[in-house]
């Protein structure tokens, strides 16, 4: 790869991440996420009571309070997807920029 494409690859790589974390701003600032997020917190909070305050009564019903775990789990990681898709784009950014200002 040439100079240039290599400098023209993080520019594009530089724009991409100041897109993304535009928008992922956005979206965290976005009254729909705080209706999102609240609801996500509700289904999780529901969830870990299934699991924590209903008494075993057969193993069908520990495989099903063991999915409960799992499906609180994906729905806990599911709200954690914004903010690591921010520090990516903010960390792109940074390792970037120095040589955005160079090439300017």
């Amino acid at each position: 790869m040439s100079g240039s494409e290599e400098t023209e690859d993080r520019k594009e790589q530089y724009q991409a991440a100041v897109v993304q974390k535009e928008a992922i701003s956005a979206l965290l600032r976005s009254q729909g996420w705080d209706i999102l997020r609240a609801v996500a917190k509700g289904q999780i909070e529901l969830l870990q009571q299934q699991v924590m305050l209903v008494p075993l009564k057969d193993l069908d019903h520990a495989l099903e309070q063991e999915f409960n775990k799992g499906h609180a789990m994906g729905v806990a990681a599911f709200l954690k997807i914004p903010e690591s898709m921010l520090e990516e784009a903010e960390a792109i950014i940074a390792s970037l920029s120095g040589s955005e200002e160079d090439n300017e």
